[in-house]
């Protein structure tokens, strides 16, 4: 640049501020500064690092070199150990203990065993001691005996921890035999020691984790490996804390917490060392751990450390437990046995699918070969996702340990349930709740095990054939629960929320236990109850003259309380009860739920067979409105039929049906049916607390109330698949053309085939004898007709499917024949035809027996139902039951029964091997069970099957849950009372007679039927409708209404009858008692349109 004259450049001039450029730059200056300031921060921390490092490995060269010189020294004191004098061998202590360590080499472990060899030799004195120098030193004379004192706790602290690490090395056992010299009280006794100043070796090494390392030893040495010279010692060692009186607490809870957790700990050990276990105080240990404190960190032990505690005092309290000689003893044993078991995971039990079953009530499956109480369900997968029963898996092994697993089923058999019944028995008033919250937690963390151990309590127990196990029931009932806190929260009206509320109540834990039980043994007892024993009572009503633990005054009672928690926990909790348990207990609130239902059934069956309540007692309709109960269960139903979230959901389609015609309905093949057709008791319980009462304790609703519903539950049906019931319309019936001579054959072939669709109209058109049609139009009576001659037929027993109990009452012949599929056809074929007669509110005469009925309702029958199948059986199991002798020897009983097949004998075994199980005084209930229920249940398994699955396809089974088996009979047949010739009247229509009801004949005609008796009016009746049972709400619900119709002038006209109408046709008599003669003989002829 050339020269301009300018001696400086112009400055730059920015009018709009600093620049980014300039900013940038300052924040680098600061972020380099930062760096530097922590460069030299790490530097810093760097260089005190490294001293660090220098100075400890200047200090580990210089302890090395230390213990070298300890070690050099130590060698030259003990050149000869017999030659060892005491001042010699206090300070060679104080070097071995300064250079001996667990980690140290072989040759330290070599110097510690010269020097054990040494204490064991005795001093050089005069006069001569057989006293060694390892306590010689401890004498009152001597003055070493405080230095000395503390170095021996420091010497069996360091030898017990080379123990732990090195339990192989040839040491090992001399190292633990001195410890245990060192600590044992007994050697101060032995060589009369001073009285040791400050803590003790033994209190030392308790103080710094004796029973942790005593653990860990026992441990390192495999459970095979019984002779390893160490276990002796170290049990030993294990004992020594707990030999003072009381045993020190910290020393108790070590050796529960430390020791007994060990796995397999009695089969590691030689017979010698348990023997040194028997000296354990079991007693104190046992009151020690049933502390709050104690039990506290029982329960948080981890559920492997609990499976080998309660292994380990249930093998060492074998034989112990029948000598408690105190209350607390036994209560304490029941509080700890309980709390244990209850945290043993279900695996360990092999339990983990039963529980799951129960939990979604698939008890009734394991029933199949053990008989129980029935469930609050009965389907195989409900879809309920099921409830996680493994509290800590990653800490559980794989497999359990047969021995384990052997040890712990001791707690189930008879024999240990009766020493403990006995012992509390014994101090009954301090340990009853106690051996009831324990039974109740067994029950129920082992299902699969409950009826074995009910039948102990109830039928293996001391006393008489009539006392056995009842005198327990009555006392817990008497003692515990009727006059108890829970009976007065049960008895006392209180509110549905104040029961709950005392089911999760801190102050009401322990209480409940007592009822559950009650409760299970109770249920259990009905099972095997004959009616002639329930109802049977000792002087002035009290219980124990018969078999009946219970009073019925006391049934009564006991109901109620029942009634009033079962009813509140569908009510008032519904879904709640998921996941809930009662205060205290390992009981859920559903499992009490289903507890309380199944023997609720089982006491209001045995009062609909013969009364024995009050009038209402079994009612809680004060509860709630009625009106609005069935408003909203109505509602509710039908909601779970439209639910379009249901993945099963098929919308209703337009089809042709064979005559081109287009009829309305849902798809209801049973590939095809929706889920709330067979939703479970359980399952409904969850959607609706009204539709868990209806279908689980139904009871609670008046009877004639549960018979609306369910006719309203048919109408809503109706109307969601289109059917019009009223409306005559060809197009939407299905025609079925029957030959009267050949009735049966033709509706199997015409209607079977129909299935669910069977519930629509249909047409019945008859051939007569000569193949002509019959004229007339069906308009609903030609069906009932149809129906009527049907069921008469169908249910004849000369035809092999039906066979007759004493009482007449019907049920599936048992035989071969009948389970051929031919046959089995013919069940659900009939099984659907009475569907659609309960589908259209026709009565049908035929009497079912009540087991029959039962299998309607997914139950099974026991032997309070035998009776009526077969007296002479029923008699003879009862016999067995009550039997005071030697069974096994007297009867030679075994575990088959024969059944006879067209004079054909087979023998079937009731257990795999049966006829090689002789039956005991043990297990004959089992036997009783099983004999039961091969006879109720399983002889007649596939047909109650066949014919269930065509009467399900009509009538869901939720609709038949809203009654019992006494009262399906009823809904079937009608009510079995003398007819209301008023209530007859009121809904009688008539044709063809002038001024109707006030015409002479018709008024005759009432005046002759009010004089009728009760045979005679249900022939009338039956004459006219084809049932002598009247209508389950009266003739206002009779369709077609009872008509009488004039048949004209004829004196000598016999009256007839259209059943399929409902119509009675009557000449207009003149002669009261010409019509009176003409009409007993119309009825009791046994025709009805023939006669005219």
């Amino acid at each position: 640049m050339l020269f301009s004259g300018q001696h400086r450049s112009r400055p730059t001039i920015n009018l709009g501020g600093s620049s980014a450029n300039s900013s940038q730059g300052q924040s680098n200056v600061a972020e380099r500064a930062k760096q530097l300031r922590e460069q030299r921060e790490k530097d810093r921390l760097r260089e005190r690092a490294s001293a660090r490092i220098k100075r400890f490995v200047v200090g580990r060269h210089r302890a090395a070199k230390d213990r070298d010189e300890f070690r050099k020294e130590f060698d030259g004191l003990l050149v000869d150990p017999a030659a060892v004098g005491p001042d010699e061998l206090v300070h060679a202590t104080r070097l071995l203990v300064r250079f001996l360590g667990s980690d140290g080499p072989a040759e330290d472990r070599k110097r510690a065993g010269k020097w054990c060899r040494t204490v064991l030799n005795p001093p050089k004195t005069s006069p001569p001691t057989k006293t060694p120098l390892l306590f010689a030193l401890l004498l009152p004379t001597s003055p070493h005996r405080s230095s000395w004192n503390s170095l021996l706790s420091l010497v069996a602290s360091i030898f017990l921890q080379i123990s732990v690490l090195h339990a192989s090395q040839p040491q090992i056992p001399l190292f633990l035999e001195i410890t245990k010299l060192i600590c044992d009280p007994a050697s101060s006794v032995k060589y009369r020691l001073a009285k040791p100043e400050g803590t003790t070796p033994l209190g030392h090494l308790v103080q710094n984790g004796l029973y942790e390392q005593l653990r860990a030893l026992l441990l390192s040495i495999p459970p095979t490996e019984k002779t390893h010279a160490a276990l002796s010692a170290s049990i030993h060692l294990s004992l020594l804390p707990l030999r003072s009186s009381p045993p020190p607490e910290p020393a108790l809870s070590a050796f529960l917490l430390s020791i007994l957790t060990i796995p397999l700990l009695t089969h590691r050990l030689p017979l010698p060392s348990l023997t040194l276990l028997s000296s354990l105080p079991f007693d104190a240990l046992i009151l020690h751990a049933a502390s709050p404190t104690v039990m506290a960190r029982i329960i948080a032990l981890e559920p492997q450390d609990k499976v080998e505690l309660l292994t380990n005092l249930v093998s060492v309290g074998k034989g112990r437990i029948e000598g408690f000689a105190k209350g607390d003893l036994v209560k304490s044993w029941l509080v700890v046995l309980r709390r244990l078991v209850e945290g043993v995971p279900s695996e360990v039990w092999g339990e983990k699918e039963v529980v799951e079953a129960s939990v979604k009530g698939k008890e009734r499956e394991l029933e199949k070969v053990r008989p129980g109480i029935e469930s609050d369900d009965e389907e195989e997968d409900d879809g309920v996702e099921k409830m996680d029963v493994d509290p800590s898996p990653s800490t559980l092994p794989t497999t359990v340990d047969p021995r384990t697993a052997s040890t712990l089923a001791t707690l189930t058999v008879s024999s240990s349930i009766l020493t403990l019944l006995t012992l509390s028995t014994r101090f009954s008033a301090t340990t009853r709740p106690a051996l009831c919250g324990y039974l109740v937690t067994l029950l129920h963390t082992l299902p699969a095990k409950k009826e074995s151990i009910l039948n102990t309590l109830m039928f293996s127990g001391p006393g008489g054939s009539s006392e056995r196990g009842g005198g327990l029931l009555r006392e817990i009932w008497r003692g515990w629960v009727r006059g108890g806190s829970v009976g007065k929260v049960l008895r006392g009206g209180a509110r549905g929320s104040e029961i709950l509320s005392a089911l999760n109540k801190k102050e009401m834990e322990g209480e409940w236990e007592a009822l559950i039980l009650l409760t299970e043994l109770y249920g259990r007892c009905l099972l095997t109850l004959g009616d002639d024993e329930f109802y049977s009572e000792g002087p002035g009503g009290s219980a124990g003259g018969g078999r009946n633990p219970l009073s019925l005054d006391e049934v009564v009672g006991f109901s109620g309380m029942l009634r009033e928690l079962g009813f509140t926990l569908f009510w008032e909790e519904g879904a709640g009860v998921e996941g809930k348990k009662v205060v205290g207990t390992n009981v859920g609130l559903e499992e009490l739920r289903a507890l309380v239902t199944g023997v609720l059934v089982m006491i209001y069956a045995r009062d609909s067979r013969r009364p024995f309540t009050p009038e209402g007692h079994w009612l809680m309709t004060s509860m709630f409105d009625l009106t609005s109960f069935i408003q909203t269960v109505v509602l509710e139903d039908e909601r779970l039929e439209m639910d379009p979230d249901n993945e099963d959901f098929v919308a209703p389609q337009e089809e042709e049906d064979e005559f081109g015609g287009i009829f309305r309905r849902r798809r209801l093949a049973t590939a095809n049916r929706t889920r709330a057709a067979h939703l479970s008791k359980r399952q409904l319980a969850f959607i609706s607390p009204r539709l868990g009462i209806l279908n689980n304790i139904p009871f609670v609703i008046p009877f004639e109330t549960r018979v609306a519903i369910f006719r309203q539950f048919v109408d809503n049906d109706r109307k969601r698949l289109g059917i019009e019931r009223d409306r005559y319309d060809r197009r939407r019936r299905h025609r079925a053309t029957i030959r009267r001579n050949h009735l049966s054959g033709d509706s199997f072939d015409q209607l079977n085939g129909l299935g669910p669709a069977l519930k629509s109209s249909v047409e019945i058109v008859f051939i007569d004898e000569h193949g002509l049609e019959e004229s007339g139009i069906d308009g609903g009576g030609l069906f009932k007709e149809l129906l009527t001659s049907l069921s008469k037929e169908a249910f004849d027993t000369d035809r092999g499917l039906w066979l007759a109990t004493k009482e007449q009452e019907l049920y599936p012949n048992p035989h071969s024949y009948a389970r051929d599929q031919a046959q089995l056809n013919w069940y659900g074929f009939i099984g659907r035809i009475l569907g659609k007669a309960l589908y259209e509110g026709i009565l049908v005469d035929v009497r079912f027996a009540g087991f029959f009925l039962s299998k309607w309702l997914g139950k099974q029958s026991y032997l309070d139902d035998l009776r009526s199948l077969d007296e002479e059986l029923y008699n003879g199991l009862v016999f067995l039951k009550n039997y005071n002798g030697n069974v096994e020897a007297d009867l030679s009983l075994n575990f088959t029964v024969t059944e006879d097949d067209f004079g054909v004998s087979r023998t079937i075994e009731l257990i795999p091997g049966g006829a090689d199980v002789p039956v005991t005084n043990e297990n004959r209930i089992l036997y009783i069970y099983l004999t039961s229920n091969y006879r109720l249940n399983g002889q007649i398994a596939k047909q109650c099957d066949a014919f269930f699955s065509g009467l399900s396809e009509i009538i869901p089974e939720r609709f038949l849950r809203l009654f019992n088996q006494a009262e399906l009979k009823i809904l079937v047949g009608g009510v079995d009372q003398p007819i209301s010739i008023a209530d007859l009247k009121r809904h009688t229509v008539y044709g063809g007679f002038p001024n109707d009801e006030a015409n002479p004949t018709i008024l005759d005609f009432w005046d002759i039927v009010e004089g009728f008796d009760k045979e005679e009016r249900g022939l009338l009746v039956k004459f006219v409708t084809s049932c002598a049972r009247p209508p389950l709400l009266g003739f206002e619900q009779l369709v077609p209404r009872f008509a009488i119709r004039n048949a004209g002038n004829d004196q000598e006209r016999l009256p007839t009858s259209s059943t399929c109408v409902n119509l009675l046709k009557l000449s207009e008599y003149t002669d009261k008692e010409n019509m009176r003669r003409k009409l007993l003989y119309a009825i009791k002829s046994g025709a009805g349109f023939d006669l005219s």
